[in-house]
């Protein structure tokens, strides 16, 4: 490295405040192209970006969000895999609509148990049948010859009905709540409403489903081991987290079958019997959760990069599952391939506690769907990315589909 290169590199270590014993990179070069654009990790999204990047290592710190972006799947598992170093939030103490968000793992667990217990492989396999007859009457309800927006006239609204039931939510209040409020999940005075609701639900002596979500919940209040305020909390996580993942997974998934997966190209799903492997294809390159947020408690080194407490780290899921390091021909779709594990789903302790709801539910609709949607195609689709305190997710803004015709079931 020249002198000149080392003066220039001081100098901007000396603007921002920078030295290299609080922030390591793996090259001064790395820290060099990043001061030059001043970039945040809002403006690094593209495969072209992730290419350039791992150039330089796979844990960068960007100036302009005073943080750590890490892009690399062994450095992102890692991290996760150390949830009392990397906690979800800055502070031990919290209030108690975060209760979700314990990084204590006894605490964790005790407010995991009845999730655990409610939506249990017993209880999904009796929605089977609800699922696919529900899936069928969604999709046949559905314009035929006229532009539609699929997100929103199916994903959203098959999603909706399939929590309420897994939940054991009382079908008529729901079907109540959604004529006022409507489905849409991108409505701000649904939120307000679905809080209220559930307040409500959770105190009514109303009949609920045995086993199921809402009655665990009403117990444990009823019996102090938790407050209403905090069960309206976790239930409206619960109902947040599922709506979610499973409706922007099912979009993702019709756009891959028509060729088109958003984030990606790729063939599609040849036949039915390669679904499991085309679903998580779809999640590896188009994760609902695209980043989240840690914040380090105490000095750690990840891979060689030496990190500071008080940082606050953004790990890109999208990015890692891209890492070419773990996937071949990362930005494609390849059904067939022997591919490692993705992250999409988070990993260690705060792993997704619904991903075999979530791929159990996407799994029986689209081989539901399979026979009928040859005539469908996608003719417009625009994706957009929304900070979620901690994480950021990806949904359709816009996502217009044609149906030519029905195939036969």
């Amino acid at each position: 490295m020249n002198k000149g290169y080392e003066r220039l590199m001081c100098r901007f270590r000396r603007i921002l405040g920078w030295y290299p014993d609080e922030h390591r990179l793996r090259s001064d070069r790395a820290l060099y192209e990043l001061m030059l654009k001043r970039r945040s990790h809002r403006e690094i999204c593209s495969n072209r970006d992730f290419t350039l990047m791992r150039r330089f290592g796979n844990i960068h710190y960007l100036p302009k969000d005073d943080a750590y972006l890490v892009i690399g799947h062994h450095e992102v598992d890692a991290i996760l895999q150390q949830p009392d170093i990397f906690p979800r939030i800055k502070y031990s103490r919290l209030d108690p609509d975060d209760i979700i968000r314990f990084s204590n793992p006894s605490d964790y667990e005790a407010v995991m148990d009845p999730i655990r217990t409610s939506i249990s492989r017993k209880v999904i396999q009796e929605d089977e049948v609800f699922i696919r007859e529900l899936a069928h009457r969604f999709f046949h309800s559905l314009p035929v010859g006229r532009t539609f927006d699929f997100y929103r006239r199916f994903s959203m609204p098959l999603t909706w009905a399939m929590t309420m039931r897994l939940f054991g939510f009382d079908m008529d209040a729901g079907e109540t709540f959604f004529a006022k409020y409507g489905h849409d999940l991108e409505n701000p005075s649904l939120e307000n409403g679905l809080h209220d609701w559930c307040a409500l639900q959770l105190q009514q002596g109303t009949p609920t489903m045995d086993g199921r979500l809402i009655q665990k919940l009403k117990i444990n209040i009823s019996s102090g081991v938790l407050s209403l305020r905090d069960g309206v909390s976790l239930l409206l996580l619960m109902v947040h987290a599922s709506l979610r993942t499973t409706s922007v997974s099912l979009s993702s998934m019709i756009e891959g079958l028509g060729g088109r997966p958003a984030g990606g190209t790729g063939i599609g799903c040849p036949d039915v019997t390669g679904i499991p492997r085309f679903m998580e294809e779809i999640w590896r390159l188009s994760p609902p959760v695209t980043r989240l947020t840690r914040y380090l408690t105490a000095s750690a080194e990840i891979c060689g990069v030496k990190m500071f407490p008080n940082t606050r780290v953004i790990l890109d899921l999208r990015a890692a599952n891209r890492d070419p390091r773990f996937f071949s021909n990362p930005f494609e779709v390849s059904p067939s391939s022997n591919r490692h594990r993705h992250l999409s789903f988070s990993a260690g302790l705060h792993q997704c506690t619904g991903m075999h709801v979530a791929r159990h539910q996407v799994r029986i609709i689209l081989e539901a769907l399979f026979p009928l949607i040859e005539g469908l195609e996608v003719t417009d689709s625009v994706w957009a990315e929304t900070e979620n305190g901690n994480s950021s997710t990806a949904a359709p803004v816009m996502q217009l589909c044609r149906i030519s015709s029905i195939g036969r079931t």
